[in-house]
């Protein structure tokens, strides 16, 4: 009797896991497209008037969600930190040529604003952008989450940081990350609009399913193979091959106990080999 509950264990198990992989599978999630630099090395202040600006020019379709890298100086800033998703115009729609980036930003009657979102200050994390406590992250990065933007494959947005309510004194402003000199071949850096030749830390992402994550980590390491994406199909055609196997081999120890069926008669298979009778002496 042991023996099928424990298959029959195991297959439950293997039920639930599947029900339960398959809500992983569904379930909403931030498929990453680019990041504008890997790390940052410099602190860049906001409060007042101050403002970052950094285009970037998204390669997927919709996206809805940037994530930033931004501390407060201290606890309990007062008002928000203002995120502003800007486009260009319809009478400049085409962006800057290439590379070419001017020497200020257009001026605001030739940008529009796209989306905007407000963070509370006093809910970002406190100290330097840079994390240099035990056991903390080397970026803090904080999600900016909106309504998708279409189309946005190709199209230059900014992404525009102020502090409205923060001034300029110490302990009194948000601080974020900009790697200097640029790094970012798709976007400029502007300062209270004049260029600077850096880049601010910008992930760009949309929110779709861990399906499409996994397809997206999947097909950037299919392009670092020797034989490309077919070589990716034959490792995971061998990984499947391999689970089935196992799983069958799991349920025929199982399941594979006697042969004997109820009500039938035990076969020779069954029978305990019979031992010999020991020699006569005469």
């Amino acid at each position: 009797m042991a023996v099928p509950l424990l298959g029959t264990l195991f297959v439950a198990s293997l039920m639930l896991g599947g029900v339960a992989a398959l809500r992983w599978w569904r379930a909403p999630a931030a498929v990453a497209d680019h990041v504008t630099a890997s790390a940052g090395s410099l602190e860049m202040r906001l409060g007042g008037p101050s403002e970052l600006a950094q285009w970037v020019v998204p390669s997927r379709e919709g996206i809805s969600v940037i994530e930033l890298v931004l501390a407060a100086e201290r606890p309990d800033l007062p008002g928000e930190v203002v995120v502003r998703i800007e486009a260009l115009a319809a009478d400049a729609e085409r962006g800057p040529p290439g590379t070419d980036w001017p020497a200020t930003l257009p001026s605001p009657d030739r940008r529009v604003v796209m989306r905007e979102v407000r963070l509370g200050a006093a809910a970002l994390p406190v100290g330097g952008a840079f994390g240099t406590g035990q056991g903390e992250r080397a970026e803090r990065w904080t999600p900016v989450r909106f309504e998708p933007i279409v189309p946005s494959v190709g199209r230059p947005l900014l992404v525009v940081v102020s502090y409205p309510e923060g001034r300029t004194q110490p302990g009194t402003r948000v601080a974020t990350l900009a790697r200097f000199p640029s790094s970012y071949p798709h976007g400029a850096l502007y300062v209270n609009a004049f260029k600077a030749d850096g880049t601010m830390l910008v992930r760009v992402a949309n929110d779709e399913t861990n399906a499409a994550a996994v397809r997206r980590v999947l097909a950037n390491g299919a392009a670092r193979l020797p034989l490309g994406p077919r070589s990716l199909s034959v490792v995971g055609a061998l990984m499947v091959m391999c689970g089935i196997l196992w799983a069958a081999v799991i349920v025929g120890i199982a399941f594979g106990g006697s042969r004997t069926r109820p009500g039938q008669a035990p076969t020779n298979l069954d029978r305990p080999p019979a031992r010999e009778a020991p020699p006569v002496q005469p």
